[in-house]
């Protein structure tokens, strides 16, 4: 019997990934602590009436929290297409997994994947740094990637933290529990439920690595380049159901999270100031009479995105440092702008997308208007746009998401996949 029981919200520590990062390799080191987790969540979830959540940590193996660039602003392009290999083969095997799940979902009284909300959030985890020794939170621009100082002192009020066994896992777990029990804290050690997932099989092939590197460009190039938009076309999922419906939502997320993966990445290294610390005027205006399917699609693109990029530190400690934050506000259109970055989330992507593209970049040779647009969208959404995007193809690129397989095949699965393609 469903009951009012409180809403269960996970964390889910991962060891770093394995070099390189295949789809094969990930899913070796991945898959046992991300279905065990997966599992346990929806054990907690069965007894209650609202669904649950989890925040799947994932390391970026190149951070380094001695550089002054700690976010994806400037990099270079080849750490940009690490990055996002990392996050669809991740995602690719969430997929999968949860696939799977819903297939053994087959009594009417159970409950099902869909109550079980996921969040990859991208990590900046400084092996080589022991994190005790910090004098302040890392503080951060809206980014892609959160530094475990500010996971750890975040105000989330987790119920579950779940652990991967075996050394990476624990000694990242060590590092996490010291800033948590450390002399930066608010949290009082913490008020979750610690539980242990198994821990999967890792293989390290040696490579150089180094830290996040800002391209480097002349005045010259900077003053040419026309600035940069990213459009994520959102996708309405209101009529699908079962396992339709879980792979659009983690499309949708691996599309948004791609989408601010660009979007930063063209910002310049340190993006645009952000002029209040705390945006507490962040919700994003829909009229009260908007009821329609992409109005909830808008919010639900929202609440993600601030799931993984806006974050605040438990207490008042750090009140004049808080990181700064994502702000939302209804656009030309009624498309949704996302700053402090250039991106918009297109909800009616036929009608808007047309409208902005004819009022942007209409200026002659070296305006200073001229945008260059990026569209951010699923392989199942690029043909109903091509037409639509000939006239505008001069300053128009596609970046399409390969969309994820809703097979549980192991040899559909671990197909090496395009991360995204002109």
């Amino acid at each position: 019997m469903v009951n009012n029981a409180p809403r269960a919200f996970a964390l889910l520590l991962l060891p770093p990934p394995p070099q390189p990062s295949s789809p094969a390799a990930l899913n070796a080191a991945y898959r046992p602590p991300i279905k065990a987790a997966v599992k346990k969540l929806k054990r907690l979830s069965a007894n209650s009436s609202t669904n649950s959540s989890i925040d799947i940590a994932l390391p970026y193996l190149e951070y380094n929290i001695g550089q002054n660039q700690r976010t994806f602003s400037g990099c270079e392009e080849s750490t940009l297409y690490s990055v996002q290999e990392l996050l669809v083969n991740t995602y690719t095997l969430i997929s999968s997994i949860c696939n799977e799940q819903q297939k053994l979902d087959t009594l009417p009284d159970k409950t099902n994947i869909n109550n079980v909300d996921i969040r990859v959030i991208l990590i900046g985890y400084d092996q080589a740094f022991n994190y005790d020794t910090l004098i302040r939170p890392v503080r951060s621009i809206p980014s892609c990637i959160v530094d475990l100082s500010v996971l750890a002192l975040c105000d989330r009020n987790w119920s579950h933290v779940y652990v991967t066994e075996g050394e990476p896992g624990e000694r990242l777990y060590r590092q996490f529990r010291m800033l948590v029990n450390g002399k930066l804290s608010s949290r009082v050690g913490g008020t979750w439920v610690t539980e242990r997932v198994p821990g999967g099989m890792s293989f390290n092939i040696a490579r150089q690595t180094g830290p996040i590197a800002t391209a480097a460009t002349t005045d010259g190039d900077t003053r040419k380049r026309a600035r940069q938009q990213v459009l994520v076309i959102g996708e309405e999922g209101s009529k699908k159901t079962g396992n339709e419906r879980n792979t659009t939502d983690l499309n949708q997320k691996l599309q948004l999270t791609i989408a601010l993966l660009l979007a930063e990445f063209n910002g310049g290294a340190g993006g645009p100031e952000n002029k209040n610390a705390d945006h507490g005027n962040s919700s994003f205006p829909i009229p009260p009479s908007s009821n329609s399917p992409r109005s909830h699609s808008a919010l639900d693109a929202r609440r993600f995105l601030q799931s993984i990029a806006d974050w605040h530190l438990a207490g008042d400690r750090f009140s004049k440092t808080q990181p700064a934050r994502l702000r939302f506000e209804l656009s030309a259109y009624d498309s949704m702008a996302i700053h402090p970055w250039q991106l918009a989330y297109l909800s009616d992507p036929q009608q808007q997308l047309e409208q902005l593209l004819a009022d942007t970049g209409s200026g002659g040779e070296g305006d200073d208007t001229d945008v260059e647009n990026t569209l951010v969208l699923g392989e199942s959404q690029k043909d109903g746009l091509v037409n639509l995007l000939e006239p505008f193809k001069d300053r128009c690129r596609m970046v399409v998401c390969k969309d994820l397989t809703t097979s549980s095949s192991p040899s559909e699965v671990l197909q090496d996949h395009l991360v995204t393609q002109n």
